[in-house]
């Protein structure tokens, strides 16, 4: 398995915190970075979760890797890489890639990304994929 670190950092921003910032330009469907994932199967995700059914302080580094919609069972995983820390942009420049079969993720730029531009993705809106009740976005 090859593994891809691109050129990308991490930069501070304002009324954000840290996100992913490009030292390079990458071109559309570019990866950007390929990096391997520790994936919480349903019964550990459960045990991350607080008594009050949020996600708590990972919820913000993590991707839904997969929910077995008969059962509303959530599969989650954390990415090793500096993706991990991308900020959300109604607009985003770049996407998640999950390769499932091999345990890792790419981050793969959607438009042209100069350097010095933030590296963004969209969040889905975890409140409904998981169905979490009363979801409070600042925990």
């Amino acid at each position: 398995m090859k593994l891809h670190r691109g050129d990308i950092g991490l930069k501070n921003y304002e009324n954000k915190g840290r996100g992913v910032v490009a030292l390079s330009r990458f071109q559309p469907n570019e990866v950007i970075e390929r990096t391997t994932v520790l994936v919480f199967p349903p019964q550990q995700f459960e045990t991350i979760c607080d008594s009050r059914n949020k996600l708590g302080p990972l919820k913000s580094h993590m991707l839904i890797w997969d929910k077995n919609e008969s059962t509303g069972e959530v599969t989650a995983a954390i990415s090793y890489g500096a993706m991990s820390f991308c900020n959300h942009n109604g607009s985003p420049n770049a996407r998640f890639k999950p390769d499932r079969d091999n345990e890792v993720v790419e981050l793969v730029a959607l438009k042209s990304i100069q350097e010095g531009e933030e590296i963004c993705i969209q969040y889905k809106e975890p409140e409904k994929i998981l169905d979490i009740v009363g979801w409070d976005s600042d925990y």
